[in-house]
């Protein structure tokens, strides 16, 4: 297709170059061809910026990424729109992702600065961690010293990200971490909305009785002197609406 005339980095309407596309899906061998004898761009730019290692690290291919990394020489801390490097990559949640951990390992010892974010406006790779991983939020802690005061966007710890996107096993894992390390587990955002706010306007009866197991404050006050009574009762009637629409 190349040889007759197929543009190899041309993107598609999901904004994704036939490269990324192989990277993507792990084909080794096509992404070897392309980058050496079909034209193909590495470099090239799709959806949000992103560039071949990113996608490969998403999706936790770890052979392509390495290629990539030692025989392309592209760096790892190439950052996207988003202000996100390939180490946030390897920590994202993916369909059917893998064990990241060789490919964490993998992206450290190249770079030791990577994932580190941007405090207020771009999330750690712990953040990400924290959406799904337990195991991975424990590596990055214990390991590699990564901060479980970071903050994201709004001021959002780790702990209060998982709160509200993350699971039971990632909540309970930080709490273990944060507790090790004398850590307040009623540390607010910006708006002073703590982990277990931060549950209960998320819907989730069952993160917020893990909360109150686990020792959080049932009379924490946000910045609008609010307690989580006061989210409760808002959030229960913001279910009630939509249920009823």
């Amino acid at each position: 297709l190349v040889k007759a005339g197929a543009d190899p980095n041309a993107l598609s309407t999901h904004h994704f170059t036939p490269l990324q596309y192989a990277c993507h899906e792990g084909h080794f061998e096509i992404v070897q061809w392309l980058i050496k004898e079909g034209g193909g761009d590495p470099y090239t730019r799709g959806d949000y910026g992103c560039i071949a290692l990113h996608i490969a690290c998403l999706t936790k291919q770890k052979e392509v990424a390495v290629w990539l990394m030692d025989q392309c020489h592209i760096s790892p801390s190439i950052t996207n729109q988003k202000g996100y490097d390939s180490f946030h990559y390897a920590c994202k949640i993916c369909r059917d992702s893998k064990d990241p951990s060789e490919l964490v390992r993998e992206l450290w010892k190249r770079d030791a600065t990577l994932g580190q974010g941007d405090p207020y406006t771009v999330p750690t790779a712990l953040h990400f961690a924290a959406e799904w991983s337990p195991e991975l939020c424990r590596m990055l802690v214990r390991e590699l010293n990564f901060d479980l005061m970071a903050r994201s966007v709004l001021g959002s710890v780790p702990l209060c990200h998982a709160t509200s996107v993350g699971t039971m096993g990632t909540i309970n894992c930080l709490v273990d971490l944060m507790q090790e390390k004398g850590l307040d587990l009623n540390v607010g955002d910006v708006r002073g909305l703590t982990p277990l706010h931060e549950a209960i306007l998320a819907g989730s009866l069952e993160k917020a009785r893990l909360l109150l197991n686990r020792g959080l404050e049932v009379t924490a006050m946000s910045a609008c002197n609010e307690t989580p009574l006061h989210a409760a009762s808002l959030a229960v009637g913001q279910v009630r609406k939509a249920s009823s629409q």
